[in-house]
């Protein structure tokens, strides 16, 4: 952090100059107030540059805001988050074109624990680097400011998705995939928006963001599956199943991303042909299909075993399933395991179990 810092200390000191694209002149050039803003802060500890930039101010109070960014790395240095970020919203008064100062005001607003407004500047940051990319003549140049964009957008993305609220988190997510649209994560975004729509009670909005996703990328897993849960939610079987299967097929041709692990690459895939493969199996037992049920049931108990609210229905199914087929000892295995999983299916399964085991205690004769 120190390093980077030191690093933005003397890209600031460039853009005084008025070297970089979108920068003001908030001081002359080849002036005595350039010569010494540069001297304030060419080196020294955080309280040093502090105080030399305070003679700076009072010897030049016309040049004011250009000594505010300054003064912002300094306060993120020292961690005093308020000071920060009282200089930070004046160094944007002076400058609103600068997304170093935007960013450093995302880092105190996270450190101060306000995630909205760390998201708000982590926008605003992602904004300006691309009207700079776009401003930049130089392919390097742009280069440098699309790796900077994309560190601001993962940490954007990521501040978002922590706010517990989920209200919050959709408004969050709506800011960031209109900030960073065309970016990195513009495949991610949406499914984590559509995600906050359903946990905030906004199904159609989800179904119709996942909807738009796979017109626009139909080999898009992660939207073919909210699609498949949503609409086994409302009762769709018949296009749940559809969307459930393209998952399947998706997976089955998928490789690893660049950049991505083997083991979370393979913790993925069973997850969501996990996902998959579970709604695939619901879906064909309320359809009465459940010879076609049984082997999803059993795929997708095999790949969730380690998500336990995912698995409840999966395992509560599958002993219904081998109950309707007479296949007690499997029927009990299932609902065993069932049982023990807290939440809505626990119930459901004790009543379950309860009846294989009255059956399976009967003569064949009077079954």
């Amino acid at each position: 952090m120190r390093i980077r810092l030191l690093f933005l200390i003397l890209v600031l000191s460039f853009a005084t100059l008025g070297l970089l694209a979108g920068k003001k002149q908030l001081v002359a050039p080849n002036s005595a107030e350039e010569a010494a803003l540069l001297d304030a802060v060419r080196s020294g500890d955080p309280a040093e540059r502090a105080a030399r930039l305070d003679a700076f101010v009072q010897k030049f109070p016309q040049s004011a805001g250009a000594a505010e960014a300054h003064y912002l790395k300094i306060y993120l240095e020292m961690k005093q988050w308020d000071q920060a970020l009282a200089h930070g919203r004046r160094a944007f008064e002076a400058d609103n074109g600068d997304p170093d100062v935007a960013a450093d005001m995302m880092q105190a607003s996270q450190e101060k624990g306000d995630l909205a407004a760390a998201v708000q500047w982590g926008c605003t940051a992602g904004t300006l680097l691309g009207q700079d990319i776009a401003a930049a003549g130089d392919s390097s140049r742009q280069e440098t400011l699309r790796a900077e964009r994309e560190r601001i957008e993962y940490e954007t993305y990521t501040t978002a998705l922590k706010d517990t609220s989920a209200a919050r988190r959709t408004q969050a997510l709506e800011q960031v995939m209109a900030a960073f649209a065309g970016g990195r994560y513009a495949r991610t975004i949406p499914g984590a928006l559509a995600a906050a729509y359903q946990q905030s009670g906004n199904p159609a909005r989800a179904v119709a963001l996942a909807q738009k996703a796979v017109e626009a990328e139909p080999d898009n897993e992660a939207m073919h599956l909210l699609l498949a849960e949503s609409l086994f939610t409302q009762g769709r079987m018949d296009p749940a199943l559809q969307h459930a299967r393209s998952v399947i097929r998706i997976m089955a041709g998928h490789s690893k991303p660049e950049g991505t692990s083997a083991g979370e690459w393979a913790a993925y895939s069973r997850k969501v042909r996990g996902g998959a493969q579970s709604v695939a199996g619901r879906a064909l037992m309320q359809q009465e299909k459940t010879d076609a049920a049984i082997p999803e049931l059993v795929a997708a108990s095999q790949a969730l075993e380690d998500s336990p609210q995912a698995l409840a229905p999966v395992v509560y199914n599958l002993a219904y399933a081998y109950f309707k087929k007479g296949q007690w000892a499997y029927a009990k295995v299932m609902v065993d395991r069932a049982v023990q999983i807290p939440g809505p299916y626990q119930k459901l399964s004790q009543d379950l179990r309860d009846r294989i085991v009255r059956f399976a205690a009967q003569p064949a004769a009077r079954r």
